[in-house]
């Protein structure tokens, strides 16, 4: 399969593919974006597609130091997904600074 080139204008993920990446960035960061490479996206559109949900290396730390687990959960503001430790955090990064 030909990988397709960045061209600056991100993809649509589907949820099945966007679990991927949550669970890859907590697992096996570089297995899973071989994988995803082999389905044709751009490593560079994965990985923001990640800092987009809100998985920083700071969220993933502060993960595995409390053992807590993220959910994908839409804003209610802006209706963008992105991970959340619990049903207080219902907005995302962008929407809480603003």
């Amino acid at each position: 399969m030909t990988k397709r080139k960045h061209s600056g204008e991100m993809p649509v993920f589907p949820p099945a593919v966007t679990r991927q990446i949550v669970d890859g960035m907590f697992t096996d960061r570089e297995v899973m974006l071989v994988e995803l490479e082999g389905l044709g996206y751009d490593r560079e559109d994965v990985l923001q597609h990640a800092f987009n949900l809100g998985l920083s290396v700071q969220f993933i730390e502060l993960c595995r130091l409390t053992g807590d687990t993220p959910k994908l959960r839409q804003c209610l503001s802006c209706e963008r997904e992105f991970v959340s430790l619990g049903p207080q955090n219902r907005m995302c990064r962008r929407c809480r600074r603003d």
